[in-house]
């Protein structure tokens, strides 16, 4: 499909990057390693031409994801939008915000690349382990049923061969959209959490990127010292732990403080951050810190 018939789709919704700019141009500054800073309209960045399309039955699904996505989005932007005006939110809004968060963390660019990594490298083992009823039903899929009588039984068996080399040689393109719009135990753990809404200074303000939600990867969220910070907007970032006694309060930083929360959301990015400003100051700290999470965990799977 062209991009001219396409569908535009955001990785990072156009709403939450609103947040993190500081008139009502629609422009946010993206920032990225060793490249000057520049401004773009929200509505091409952070997206792609059918970013969360799949295939089935011979069709491509454009539609599905995006009215979930529209559903999780319009929520998480009332509720944020009443956090910026500093008002404390019930046990409904959370749980809405814990599901926003989690399906933040499932739809970026890169845990579609780190899930399709994944997928790619258990695919051999999946058909190891899937008969050859499985695969029928995958060719079902297609528009071909078992035993169709038009269908020889040998064409059918040369097509069941098709589905299997094409799933080895690329990842079902199903994979990664129909895991994102789903109930997960990260946002309940995320829920079970303590809470506090950190404030930004007039100096210094929040950041954000292409891959905002930042948690322990290593350790996981069960354990005790387990931390989840989400940039909210510029003026404000949830910080959620287990180890914490702030009972969903509004807590303001100090700007050293700040640019410790800025430096873990530049470090979680996967190739772009995005500000409400042109800094020399910024661009300096993307380019030292930008992707530096994933890089110790590249270095560490290497060993």
């Amino acid at each position: 499909m062209s991009h001219e018939t396409g569908t535009r789709q955001h990785s990072i919704p156009q709403f939450y990057q609103r947040r993190f700019i500081a008139d009502g141009t629609g422009l946010i500054w993206v920032y990225q390693k060793d490249v000057e800073p520049r401004q773009k309209s929200v509505r091409n960045t952070a997206m792609g031409i059918n970013f969360y399309a799949f295939t089935q039955n011979n069709t491509v699904d454009t539609e599905s994801v995006e009215a979930g996505l529209a559903k999780i989005d319009q929520i998480g932007a009332r509720v944020t939008k009443k956090l910026e005006k500093g008002e404390r939110i019930g046990e409904g809004e959370r749980f809405n915000l814990a599901e926003f968060v989690s399906v933040m963390w499932r739809r970026t660019e890169q845990h579609k690349s780190e899930a399709e990594r994944k997928a790619a490298e258990m695919m051999p083992e999946f058909f190891e382990q899937h008969d050859e009823a499985w695969l029928v039903r995958e060719l079902a899929k297609r528009g071909v049923a078992p035993g169709e009588t038009s269908v020889p039984y040998e064409q059918q068996k040369l097509r069941l061969a098709d589905v299997r080399t094409e799933y080895l040689n690329q990842v079902p393109d199903f994979l990664f959209p129909k895991n994102i719009v789903r109930s997960s135990m990260f946002e309940r753990v995320l829920l079970a959490m303590d809470w506090v809404f950190f404030k930004s200074t007039p100096n210094t303000e929040f950041l954000t990127c292409d891959n905002p939600v930042v948690f322990n990867k290593g350790t996981g969220l069960k354990d005790r010292n387990a931390v989840i910070i989400f940039p909210l907007s510029r003026k404000l970032l949830l910080q959620a732990m287990w180890i914490s006694n702030y009972r969903g309060s509004f807590v303001q930083l100090e700007d050293t403080q700040i640019r410790t929360m800025n430096r873990y959301v530049v470090r979680n990015a996967h190739r772009q951050v995005y500000a409400s400003k042109r800094s020399n100051v910024i661009r300096d700290f993307v380019t030292k810190w930008i992707g530096s999470f994933e890089a110790v965990k590249a270095a560490s799977d290497a060993k």
